[in-house]
């Protein structure tokens, strides 16, 4: 095998990508919402619904604005509803 395979950069490099892959596995699964109601926060939750007319929010949202597309969020398909990545409605400016 070749040395440039088996450097300590490779190995660690290879180290950290498992282990930022299982971190994220596990905070996925435990629907975990770090830092709840700030701008920085992630919320994990996969159990999400539209608060104005019950509209699953879909797992892969396409941004309709700038503020959704640098912080979260989404707008309702069937009622137009803004809402942030809590799930709590947002005033259009």
């Amino acid at each position: 095998m070749p040395d440039s395979l088996i450097s300590p950069q490779i190995i660690s490099g290879i180290a950290g990508a498992i282990g930022a892959s299982l971190a994220f596995y596990v905070l996925k699964r435990k629907k975990l919402k770090i830092g709840e109601g700030k701008k920085m926060g992630l919320n994990f939750s996969t159990d999400n619904k539209c608060p104005s007319c019950g509209t699953d929010i879909p797992t892969f949202r396409r941004p309709k604005n700038f503020r959704q597309m640098m912080w979260g969020g989404w707008t309702c398909e069937k009622c137009g509803t803004e809402v942030d990545k809590w799930l709590k409605p947002v005033q259009p400016k």
